[in-house]
């Protein structure tokens, strides 16, 4: 009898893990592993036109999905899932459908729309808010042909932006800024102006200039935006108050990633012939440390010499992580403290992307969980390194 037992409770455990390995999205059984937070990943739309369930009064009935995207949050509460259909009947236009779903997938709104689709968008790290660059089917109608859309998790639309020219989500996907068209012939490159939307608040910030700006959500907390002109950075705050304004020649290349706390900056100087390097700038004074790309040991042809991502580490005060390609599908994490002192690093073998965007968390058992282009990659502890003492308080 106790045999019995035993396996029928391997059975039950064994079935239970297996289901916590997919989700079930509108009859289309997918692995969760494959999926990232916050982006979108492609399905085989092949096989969503077999499974998928389709409803007869839809108005996507007698077309075939073409494309069928997928992304989960990052606390893993809410999925969401865009499907283009290309229409059978040249006479009919192509559309597409948004679906809303809940972390055990059931289905809580869809929107069906006949002239517009999603070509990217991104998923708010609580699953509240939808965020979608939109593109015009129709282009007999008078509309501009992008536009952003942002839904909450009640499928209420809080944002909708036409004549959209660029938009930059922040990696913390809760401030979006972007630039809109004055004029439909108009090159997004000459445009003086942009706008930056937070869904803290809901509140909407524009900055206008005499000149051509380039923005960019620069903190991965999405506190802090930088504003790139001719010759000048402009730092703001994500209330838009200008915290910083100097000239682009205070600093050695240009600035790509802003501290949480809005007080240092990395330049990286990535070259492909000479050793690249880095640079930690203190927005105060302007005053910087130079570290050197650092070669890996257990590699002895280095492929590339450079960097090609950085940040500050979440909840430090400070480390720096800087992510390099080292070999085929092998990358390296690198670590250093804010005076540029090495403090280990962590090879990845694999890899599933360009390795050009950590998000890094150091946790309060001094470990740090690892994210890369929104792809988990577990949690890494560096050996003989007290990282409690850079734990931000």
């Amino acid at each position: 009898m106790k045999y019995i037992i035993l396996t029928i409770t391997f059975c039950t455990l064994f079935l239970g893990a297996n289901a916590q390995e997919t989700i079930e999205l509108d009859g289309m059984k997918i692995k969760k592993s494959i999926l990232k937070p916050g982006k979108e990943i492609k399905l085989n739309a092949k096989e969503y036109k077999t499974n998928g369930k389709h409803g007869v009064d839809s108005m996507h009935k007698n077309k075939k999905p073409w494309s069928v995207k997928v992304a989960v949050s990052k606390n893993r509460k809410a999925y969401v899932q865009s499907i283009f259909y290309e229409s059978e009947n040249n006479m009919e236009l192509a559309s597409s459908s948004l679906k809303y779903f809940d972390e055990k997938g059931n289905k809580k709104w869809e929107k069906n729309l006949k002239d517009r689709a999603s070509t990217y968008s991104y998923l708010s790290d609580d699953g509240k808010h939808w965020i979608m660059h939109m593109v015009n089917l129709n282009h007999e109608v008078d509309l501009s042909t992008n536009s952003l859309l942002v839904f909450n998790d009640q499928g209420e639309i809080v944002l909708e932006v036409d004549s959209l020219a660029d938009m930059r989500v922040a990696a913390s996907k809760d401030l979006i800024c972007y630039k809109r068209e004055t004029d439909l012939n108009e090159n997004s490159d000459d445009i003086n102006e942009f706008y930056c939307y937070d869904m803290k608040n809901n509140k909407i910030w524009r900055k206008a200039f005499k000149e051509k700006v380039y923005v960019d959500p620069a903190s991965l907390n999405g506190d802090f935006i930088i504003a790139y002109l001719n010759n000048s950075y402009i730092l703001y705050n994500r209330n838009g108050n200008e915290i910083m304004k100097t000239t682009s020649d205070v600093f050695e290349g240009g600035v790509s990633v802003v501290s949480n706390d809005g007080k240092y900056a990395i330049c990286n100087r990535s070259a492909a012939v000479d050793t690249s390097y880095f640079l930690i700038y203190n927005l105060k004074n302007f005053e910087s440390t130079k570290t050197n790309y650092f070669k890996i040991p257990e590699i002895n042809s280095v492929v590339g010499r450079g960097y090609n991502g950085e940040a500050f580490v979440n909840q430090s005060k400070y480390i720096v992580a800087l992510t390099s390609i080292i070999a085929p599908y092998t990358a390296t994490v690198v670590f250093h403290d804010i005076d540029g002192t090495y403090l280990g690093h962590k090879v990845y073998k694999d890899i599933q992307s360009s390795f050009s965007g950590p998000d890094i968390t150091l946790q309060n058992d001094g470990s740090f969980e690892v994210y890369v282009d929104g792809y988990y990659l577990g949690n890494l502890v560096l050996p003989n390194v007290n990282t409690l003492k850079y734990l931000k308080k």
